[in-house]
Formats: structure tokens, C-alpha cells, sequence
């Protein structure tokens, strides 16, 4: 009887044991979770914060340019006051959105899963920086016909302008980035030997040599002749975007009828032909 006895209490410390364990491993996997949804919380409230005090930079800056453009002064002295006490304060809050949109880029760029809609806004933050900064080169130069002298003016026009054509040049690489998409099509062999299918899977390898797809941009790319009389997609396009028929020559044409749904799911598009 003494032997069940401890036989029983050996169990019952095994499984308590092991229930703490449990209870351990699930407490530090709930609290593992409450870190990264804090850490997530903590990320969106940066972005927002950080769109808001771009945002109230722009609302400043259009502020500021009202009182430039709607000044009623009568001499061109008192006209030259009124920019000196507005000028500095917009070139200075224009710089400071450049840095917050820089910072927010370097925020959204370290994010996988940063949506399509953030990164839209980032460039149209952008571009407004852009706008602001030519409406303000414009009055600068306006300023400088009139002979009208402001401290640092030559500097601030070159600065502007400066920016600006590098702002221009970096919207351009980034619509083109955004807009870049790619295709490729290849009998069932030549796709395989490129690694693209395997198995009956597309684009499922590791060492797909992704040479082999040609190049676009989706706001040009509308059609694309296959070539061949025989043709499917293997990718996966929303019905409805495109439409995959025979031309006279009975050969394959892919019509691309809504370009932004039809590269919503990959920028990838595979075809298979025989």
C-alpha cells in the first residue's frame, strides 16, 4: 500500500510539473505577443506622429505663403519687411518636412508589411514638397528681378533649386520602382529549366533565374503576343483584369484591361506555351 501511495504522488508531481511548464511556455508566449502588439503600436503611433507634424508644416508653410501673396503693402520696403519675416521661416519648416519625410521613408522601407497606401502617401507628401518648393523658387526669383534684397537669397534660390531637381529626379525613380513590373513565357520545359516551375508549382523556387523575365512598366504594358496557339497563365491575376484570346494568326494575345488590380496580387507574370 505504501509503494501505490508513493507511486500516486510521484504522478501527481509529474503532472503538476509538467502543467506549470505548460502554464510557463503559454505565459511567455502570451507575453511575447503583448511585446510585438505593443512594438506594433508603438511603430503606427511614430508614422502618425510623424505625418502630423509634416502635415502641419505644409499647413504652416501655405499660411506663411498667404501672407506673402496677399500683402497689401504699399512700398517695396514694406514689402521687403514682410518677406523678411516670412522667408527664413518657410525655408526652415520646408527643410524640416524634408528631413520627417525622409525619416518617415527609412520608417516604412524597414516594414514588410508597410501597406500600399502608406508608401502612396509618403510620395505624395513628396511630391507636395516638391510643389512647395517650386512655388516658393518661383517667388525667390520673382523677388530677385524686382532687385529687392534679401539676406542669403542667391543661396536659398540655389539650394531650392537644387532639391528640387532632385526631388524630381527621386519621384521619377520611385513612380518607375512602384509602376516596374515583370513577365515571362516559355514552353513547360523552359520554364522548368529556369527554375520558375517545378512540380506543378510556379515561382516556388529559391534559384528561379528571374533574368529570364522581361522587364515593363504596367501604366505601357496593355497587350502581349504569346506568340503561340496554346497559352495559360500559371500566376494568379484577378478575373476580370484581362482577357487572354486568339488573333487572326490564331496565336495567344494577353489584354491587360485593368493594369493596377490585375498586378494587385504579384508583379510577376508567368505564361505557359506550346
Amino acid at each position: 500500500m505504501r509503494k501505490i501511495f508513493v507511486f500516486i504522488l510521484s504522478v501527481t508531481a509529474i503532472v503538476t510539473g509538467c502543467d506549470n511548464g505548460t502554464r510557463t511556455k503559454l505565459q511567455e508566449s502570451n507575453d511575447s505577443l503583448k511585446t510585438i502588439v505593443a512594438e506594433k503600436d508603438a511603430t503606427i503611433t511614430d508614422l502618425l506622429g510623424t505625418m502630423n507634424v509634416i502635415e502641419e508644416g505644409f499647413k504652416n508653410i501655405n499660411e506663411m505663403l498667404g501672407r506673402i501673396n496677399t500683402s497689401s503693402a504699399t512700398s517695396e520696403v514694406a514689402y521687403s519687411d514682410i518677406l523678411k519675416s516670412n522667408i527664413d521661416a518657410i525655408t526652415e519648416t520646408l527643410a524640416n518636412n524634408k528631413r520627417e519625410i525622409e525619416k518617415l521613408k527609412k520608417q516604412v522601407m524597414s516594414d514588410k508589411q508597410a501597406s500600399k497606401e502608406l508608401k502612396t502617401k509618403i510620395a505624395n507628401l513628396e511630391k507636395e514638397l516638391m510643389e512647395k518648393g517650386n512655388e516658393i523658387g518661383s517667388i525667390l526669383q520673382a523677388i530677385a528681378e524686382k532687385n529687392i534684397h534679401i539676406e542669403k537669397l542667391d543661396s536659398i534660390i540655389t539650394d531650392l533649386t537644387r532639391a528640387n531637381t532632385g526631388q524630381e529626379l527621386l519621384i521619377m525613380e520611385q513612380e518607375q520602382e512602384i509602376n516596374n513590373v515583370w513577365y515571362a513565357i516559355g514552353t513547360k520545359s523552359e520554364l522548368k529549366e529556369q527554375n520558375i516551375l517545378d512540380s506543378g508549382e510556379v515561382m516556388r523556387e529559391k534559384d528561379i533565374n528571374f533574368g529570364y523575365f522581361t522587364r515593363a512598366d504596367k501604366r505601357e504594358l496593355t497587350t502581349i503576343n504569346t506568340h503561340a496557339k496554346r497559352a495559360k497563365l500559371l500566376t494568379n491575376h484577378p478575373d476580370g483584369t484581362y482577357t487572354l484570346e486568339r488573333n487572326a494568326e490564331k496565336q495567344y494575345i494577353l489584354t491587360i484591361t485593368a493594369p493596377d488590380d490585375f498586378w494587385s496580387a504579384s508583379k510577376y507574370l508567368v505564361i505557359q506555351v506550346r
